[in-house]
């Protein structure tokens, strides 16, 4: 099931996912000094405005 996002600020339900490669802006716990493991994060933006309607990281188990 695909779920609907509905961007909160123009309203627009056209998103498109794009990820932040771990390298570069990976997502890691901030109690860890050095964590060489990150995570990748994802962001659905509207299409319409440019706005990240949401930001994730696909296992957060992981962290």
């Amino acid at each position: 099931m695909t779920k609907t996002i509905t961007c909160s600020y123009c309203g627009a339900s056209d998103t498109i996912l794009c990820k932040q490669p771990h390298g570069y802006a990976g997502v890691t716990p901030a109690d860890k000094k050095m964590a060489f493991n990150g995570q990748t994060l994802y962001h659905d933006i509207c299409k319409t405005c440019g706005t990240v309607v949401r930001s994730f990281v696909n296992d957060p188990k992981k962290l």
